[in-house]
């Protein structure tokens, strides 16, 4: 009888021994970089505004809806890259230009003097997701809104 009972004993501390334990894990989503969202991806105009300089202003320069008024821009497309450098492909040819964040929480992309361009650029990113990027270019006062092409 009291090895039957040590036996019981035994089956029912190894049967808790052998309880499953079951956890909960956290799934976070993290949301994606500035820099993952702008890179290796084709980007085209939408639309551009000239002479803007806060919302409501400015004038209508591109529309890919159909009202080009100012300038033609449906096939100019840009790839941004990692390595710190923007392809610019327009209907007069190929372009690379270096460019870089300004600031630590990578809004303001900043263009380097090109032998294109003999000035700085900067642009304020005003938008961006997977889709549309929006920038603010201040040494213009224009306004680019992109859309992404696959």
């Amino acid at each position: 009888m009291k090895s039957s009972l040590s036996i019981l004993l035994l089956v029912i501390l190894i049967g808790y021994g052998c309880k499953k334990e079951t956890s909960l894990s956290t799934v976070t989503n993290s949301k994606p970089s500035v820099m993952s969202l702008l890179t290796a991806k084709q980007w085209i105009f939408d639309s551009m505004y000239i002479n803007y300089t806060r919302p409501g202003t400015g004038t209508l320069g591109f529309s890919r809806a159909g009202n080009i008024t100012i300038m033609n821009v449906t096939n100019y497309r840009y790839v941004y890259w990692p390595d710190l450098n923007v392809d610019m492909f327009t209907p007069t040819g190929y372009l690379q230009q270096p460019w870089a964040f300004t600031n630590t929480d990578s809004t303001v992309l900043y263009y380097v003097p090109t032998s294109f361009r003999s000035y700085s650029v900067y642009q304020r990113i005003l938008k961006l997701d997977d889709l549309h990027l929006t920038v603010y270019d201040s040494t213009s006062s224009q306004l680019d809104i992109f859309i992404y092409k696959p």
